[in-house]
């Protein structure tokens, strides 16, 4: 309880920008793969007002450099630090360090003893995770790359073996084994698998007959369409729930930042990656075709809620707000016609001036001379 009470005294005591800052630091940590200290809030905060006196702060630094170095192939390095008697060393260290990634932020390599100031302890960490993990998405790249240059026939191979697997055989078949053979054994399991099952323990497949060349084609086209499509969705849907959650924190009575540290579970189960794939229209059964009705009680068991048991008893009230029914305003004038027309005399002749449609004067047409 009372270190929950700090990290909410912390975080209040705290801009909005370096808390938002802290949580993405956190959500940066857990989605490299980091399984340490850090991954609570208030560890983050610590580390952070610390600096090199924190263990947990030196060691993250140190593997984030490590790595940046290895995946860009980098020339300048940053030694471990042992201790605050070494910050000036690592202080110089790390600004070449940075400077060879081109960092945009000028308060990080200004001067040397930049890193003296929590927030951009706090910058440098952010800098560094997010660094790190378009490093990490560049080589995926290159690797997908050369991989598919190459003959695919041992990612066939895992995922042959990974079927295997769910029939209980973890030990894999030799290197040389052809997948033909592995397919042959997963064919065999298969068969006697459904030779024990009963004749309603599946429904029949969606797709019953073989597709051509051209039908595979196709259903590959199609399918690289929607998963794209469906992919630009959630990531846009997973956009505005990061966004939605982060514009409660602005406010001055959300300074202890506790939906932040609810939303960031659920974030982190969430991907933009759609899991639909060919294997999975291949293995989808004919019941997939029917659609169950909302109002179903198969589908009201995940859906009803409290709410939904209030009824509006007898006939429901009218609200109005017809345009034929709405009156202006008691302030707004009645329009009147216009009585009397303003007088226009032309100089000169005499001749009445025309306004409004009719000839100005006494209501005569003005002749010469009068």
């Amino acid at each position: 309880i009372l270190s929950k009470a700090q990290t909410i005294v912390q975080l209040a005591m705290m801009t909005s920008p370096q808390s938002a800052l802290v949580n993405d630091v956190v959500d940066s940590l857990t989605a490299i793969g980091y399984t340490g200290e850090l991954l609570d809030l208030a560890a983050v905060i610590t580390a952070v007002k610390d600096g090199l006196a924190s263990p947990n702060f030196c060691e993250v630094v140190m593997q984030l450099c490590e790595e940046l170095k290895a995946l860009n192939k980098m020339e300048e390095s940053v030694s471990a630090p042992q201790g605050i008697d070494d910050q000036d060393t690592f202080n110089l260290e790390m600004k070449g360090f940075l400077q060879e990634l081109q960092c945009p932020y000028s308060a990080l390599t200004k001067s040397i003893d930049a890193l003296s100031h929590q927030d951009n302890r706090l910058l440098l960490l952010n800098y560094l995770l997010s660094e790190l993990q378009v490093a990490r998405l560049l080589m995926e790249e290159e690797n997908e790359d050369v991989s598919g240059a190459k003959d695919g026939t041992s990612t066939v191979k895992e995922h042959l073996c990974t079927i295997l697997h769910c029939y209980g055989i973890t030990t894999p078949p030799p290197s040389n084994t052809p997948p033909r053979k592995v397919l042959e054994k997963i064919i065999g399991k298969t068969k006697q698998a459904l030779s024990q099952a009963t004749e309603d323990h599946m429904s029949k497949p969606l797709i019953s007959k073989p597709l051509s060349i051209d039908q595979w084609g196709n259903l590959e086209r199609i399918n690289d369409m929607l998963t794209r499509e469906y992919s630009n969705r959630r990531a846009m849907l997973i956009m505005r729930a990061q966004l939605t959650g982060q514009s409660f924190g602005w406010s001055d009575r959300s300074k202890d930042n506790k939906l932040a540290q609810v939303l960031q579970k659920h974030h982190r189960l969430l991907t933009k990656d759609n899991p639909v794939s060919i294997a999975r229209v291949l293995a989808a059964r004919a019941d997939f075709t029917t659609i169950e009705p909302a109002s179903r009680g198969v589908v009201r068991q995940n859906t009803q809620s409290s709410i939904n048991k209030v009824m509006i008893g007898g006939r429901v009230p009218d609200r109005g707000g017809r345009p034929n029914e709405t009156r202006p305003p008691p302030e707004m004038p009645s329009f009147k016609q216009r009585t009397e027309a303003p007088q226009q005399q032309r100089s000169g002749k005499g001749r009445g001036g025309r306004v409004q449609g009719g000839w100005g004067g006494s209501g005569k047409r003005g002749g010469r001379g009068e």
